[in-house]
């Protein structure tokens, strides 16, 4: 599942990005602590208790991580703020690793991804930038639920 959400655009605050916590050693794929006034940002946007079960990075990649399908089983569902999307789409695939579904990214805006079904990214061109903010539960709290409901596309 891939869906638009419906939040405004960010001013980013000059420091957003903190120091490098994981760098993958396949491809070049880098996460990025979020700096305090990135949080408190987000938390402008956010509901707290939905904001209170989420950790927040800035993460970076380039064309290395184009079609490379995976699912990740930790913290699977997240909302990724696009601040550069360097041309690329998002993909979720069936059992068979078919494309199901697909979001054309666009800078600024925001993108909602279920990690426990298959992704993949392609089409980067650059470097692609984000926001990711990911939830810590392997589901929505109820409130959580009805807040994504309402901001989705």
């Amino acid at each position: 599942m891939n869906r638009q959400i419906n939040l405004p655009s960010l001013t980013l605050p000059t420091e957003y990005k903190g120091a490098l916590n994981f760098q993958s050693s396949r491809t070049n794929y880098k996460q990025y602590e979020a700096t305090e006034a990135l949080k408190d940002l987000l938390a402008e946007h956010i509901p707290a208790d939905f904001f209170a079960r989420c950790e927040v990075f800035v993460q970076e990649f380039d064309s290395s991580l184009n079609d490379r399908i995976y699912t990740l089983g930790f913290a699977p569902l997240r909302l990724r703020y696009i601040i550069s999307a360097a041309n690329g789409v998002v993909h979720t695939h069936d059992s068979e690793d078919n494309i199901a579904s697909t979001i054309t990214l666009s800078d600024n805006s925001w993108v909602l991804t279920d990690a426990t079904s298959k992704i993949s990214s392609a089409s980067i061109v650059g470097v692609q930038t984000s926001i990711l903010v990911r939830y810590t539960q392997d589901s929505f709290a109820v409130s959580d639920q009805a807040w994504i409901d309402s901001v989705t596309a």
